[in-house]
């Protein structure tokens, strides 16, 4: 009779750098975990023998499982199991009188954790009438387990690899998970299966398994073209005194990446930088490798987020680094990102971090902060005048009269004028009536997607997100970019992926199956319209973004792609 631990009894399920395999904790006085039948019920044995198997291993501490018997007369027994093989624990049971539960005891401990790559549990008793098949299957079964352990895995292997290989191939396309419930942990041999699965990719990962599309090729010559192509670029890849208090001393993006987990059969999480690895944009010679990166295959310029509250910057290191190194060699512009910073990485938004102090001097201010970039000779300019972005100029009071404030103040340091950029973040859609020439797509702010959380094998059913298909969204956007009239100065945007799953664990919005294929397909779409609906030296395609590495976001180069994307990037330009 096959047993599960019941999933009422489990309240935390992690994967941590120690382990790739799923950890079941149980907490408590006497913590203890309820076993129940595949179809959920109680267990009630008759008197007789029996023989209790469990394939468990500690993470922390010592194991030491019991296993407790209530009985139906409410007396309890517990036995202590045996470790007989690394990681493979048995108990014999005889007993007297009718059982009404079992339960497996963590001892004296207050805190259990246990990790396996099956965890299931079997119960094995006498047939009430013995069969010659039934004596041969037990005599089988005995002499198996006598067996090394290394043969043992060497006669199972075969028939495993053959399940976990078709659940991996299904994942996110065919199988239907029910919606809500707990966590999809152990227990019918489908689930075991499933993390079976889900333990083998995450193992083919660690031995560099890449994707199909993998590349590492590189343009014999930087791509030519009329549209230019900037890619949004995050600085948050170095610590800050600010972010040390605030998650922990030297935190950087990197923190929130390696720590990510897949919440479904298929999800590409961790993801892991390439040939770039983890670096720090302090360091000498970053910027300027990511710009020759960039420029290989067709980026035009990068355009800085940039951070300012109230007369602070923060995350101003690599800009700053920028613009003393004149030889790196790459456009730019910046993106003032305006909005307060919260804790909403981990799901709390009313508590601000540090606030924006919108004010007629603060306006004069930050612009006077930025001038010094604006009038760097590679700053990206249209008909001579720098462009410079808001991402969310709808949340500033008054913001006609900032944008008012900052032309008088181009004007004055004779300037011919400035080209101001809002981006549609938050549906935003009128940028002529703040006194800004254009607005930029900024995806995936402005999608309508449908969901498709039931056709996903889910390791975390109690997520709280949402999960798209991106190559759905691709389609559809590339449909709309080649339905899309001239209505005012709209600058096309396009996303290589997107999944903040590291900055949202367990509530993540994640577009799933984001491929180069789709992305490449989608990119010739923006470019074809930037060419039929803005004038020549217009003809700006927006791409979020260059390293959102937290956001599932990038064209750098990763473990699983390469350089993919950027590939695809320079064949969209050139019309391959």
């Amino acid at each position: 009779m096959k047993l599960r631990l019941s999933l009422g009894a489990l309240h935390d399920l992690e994967s941590d750098g120690a382990s790739a395999l799923p950890l079941l904790r149980a907490t408590g006085e006497a913590p203890s975990v309820g076993l129940l039948t595949e179809a959920g019920e109680k267990i009630g044995l008759t008197p007789g023998e029996y023989l209790f198997e469990l394939s468990a291993r500690a993470v922390e501490g010592d194991l030491a499982p019991r296993l407790v018997t209530e009985f139906a007369d409410g007396a309890v027994r517990g036995e202590a199991l045996v470790e007989t093989t690394p990681g493979a624990w048995r108990c014999a049971l005889a007993v007297e009188r009718s059982v009404s539960a079992l339960k497996l005891e963590a001892g004296a401990k207050t805190e259990w954790i246990f990790a396996g790559a099956s965890l299931e549990t079997a119960l094995f008793s006498a047939e009430a009438e013995p069969s010659l098949q039934a004596g041969a299957v037990t005599i089988g079964r005995a002499l198996f387990r006598q067996l090394p352990r290394e043969v043992r895995q060497a006669i199972l292997a075969p028939g495993r690899r053959a399940r976990w290989l078709s659940r991996v191939r299904k994942a996110g396309a065919g199988a239907h998970a029910p919606e809500g419930g707990g966590r999809f942990v152990i227990g019918a041999d489908g689930d075991s299966e499933a993390l079976q699965a889900d333990f083998e990719n995450r193992l083919g990962v660690a031995r560099g398994l890449r994707h199909p599309d993998y590349t590492d090729e590189q343009p014999a010559a930087p791509p030519r073209s009329d549209t230019k192509l900037i890619a949004f670029h995050l600085p948050q890849f170095h610590p800050i005194a600010e972010n040390d208090a605030w998650w922990g001393k030297g935190f950087t993006e990197w923190s929130n990446v390696a720590k990510a987990a897949p919440q479904f059969l298929g999800h590409y999480q961790p993801r892991l930088p390439g040939e770039l690895g983890f670096y720090d944009l302090r360091t000498p010679g970053v910027l300027k490798q990511q710009a020759e990166l960039a420029r290989a295959y067709g980026i035009g310029a990068f355009a800085f987020h940039y951070y300012w509250f109230g007369g602070k910057r923060l995350l101003d290191a690599p800009i700053e680094a920028f613009l003393a190194d004149k030889s790196i060699d790459i456009e730019f512009c910046l993106c003032w990102a305006n909005e307060n910073w919260t804790r909403r990485w981990d799901g709390d938004e009313s508590q601000v971090l540090i606030a924006q102090t919108h004010s007629a001097e603060d306006h004069a201010r930050v612009f006077g902060d930025m001038a010094r970039h604006l009038n760097d000779p590679r700053h990206l300019r249209v008909d001579g005048k720098p462009l410079l972005i808001v991402y969310r100029p709808d949340i500033i009071p008054d913001a006609r009269a900032m944008t008012d404030i900052w032309r008088e103040s181009a004007a004055r340091r004779g300037w011919p004028g400035l080209y101001l950029v809002a981006t549609n973040a938050f549906r935003f859609d009128e940028p002529e009536r703040l006194g800004f020439d254009a607005l930029a797509e900024f995806p995936p702010h402005g999608f309508i997607a449908d969901p498709i959380r039931n056709v996903l094998r889910w390791l975390n059913r109690d997520h709280r997100g949402a999960v798209f298909d991106y190559g759905g969204v691709a389609a559809a956007e590339v449909q709309r970019q080649q339905r899309a009239q001239a209505r005012g100065v709209v600058f096309p945007g396009v996303m290589p992926g997107w999944d903040n799953e590291a900055r949202r664990p367990g509530a993540g919005t994640i577009y799933h199956n984001a491929e180069p294929g789709a992305y490449g397909a989608w990119l010739r779409a923006a470019i074809a319209r930037a060419r039929r609906t803005l004038p020549e030296n217009r003809r700006l395609v927006f791409i979020n973004a260059w390293n959102e590495w937290a956001e599932g976001a990038y064209l750098e180069p990763d473990r699983a792609f390469g350089r993919a994307f950027l590939a695809e990037t320079a064949r969209a330009l050139t019309g391959d």
